[in-house]
């Protein structure tokens, strides 16, 4: 599933950014999403990523994303998009400010805070063959830089936490609906991170 960032605020251009995620390629804790990501065998059926080779640091970070996108759904089976054909749809994720996000937290979702990750899931048209937006992930930046220190780990691990949750909740988990859930969600979420070695997700990081 393709992925569109928009960086309105030029995050990804500043020095701090993209030294924490560099940081990534020589993380000693987490050399695993790298291995991952790097894994031939894994790309066996995904000839886009079958040729990867390392352009530049927004090509790195976006097709990072977009294997992380085709990871999920690998371990996900689901109900309600069986037919979900990855190709038809693409990911917008947003980087925001802390101020930013507050705002829209609020105006939205009824919560006066700068949280830290926004998904809105789109109506999806299975019958029309264009391309289109499968919903959007917003992130706030700053705070992943912040929470990324607190916890000890890199960048793109924080960011793949943020990730994997906004995008089961895009493909519709809620584990605040917790009949309707019964703890799907937070085990699965659970499931893709470990796999990729990062421990706990932001479910079970929030009652840390």
């Amino acid at each position: 599933m393709k992925v569109e960032i928009l960086d309105s605020n030029n995050f990804l251009k500043t020095f701090k950014v993209r030294n924490a995620f560099f940081y990534f390629k020589k993380n000693i804790f987490y050399p695993h999403i790298y291995n991952a990501f790097k894994n031939r065998a894994f790309f066996q059926k995904n000839t886009k990523f079958s040729n990867f080779k390392i352009m530049n640091f927004n090509t790195e970070f976006r097709i990072y994303l977009e294997f992380l996108s085709h990871f999920i759904l690998k371990n996900v089976i689901l109900e309600s998009k069986q037919n979900l054909d990855s190709n038809k749809f693409y990911i917008e994720l947003i980087f925001s400010s802390e101020s930013e996000i507050k705002k829209i937290n609020h105006e939205y979702m009824g919560k006066n805070y700068a949280t830290d990750v926004l998904s809105f899931p789109l109506e999806i048209n299975f019958n029309i063959t264009q391309k289109q937006c499968f919903g959007s992930i917003i992130i706030n930046l700053p705070l992943a830089l912040k929470n990324a220190k607190k916890f000890k780990h890199n960048l793109y691990a924080e960011i793949s936490i943020l990730y994997t949750h906004a995008f089961l909740h895009l493909l519709g988990f809620d584990h605040e609906n917790i009949l309707q859930d019964k703890g799907n969600q937070r085990k699965i979420e659970k499931q893709i991170l470990k796999s990729l070695k990062i421990t706990n997700s932001l479910i079970e990081r929030a009652k840390i």
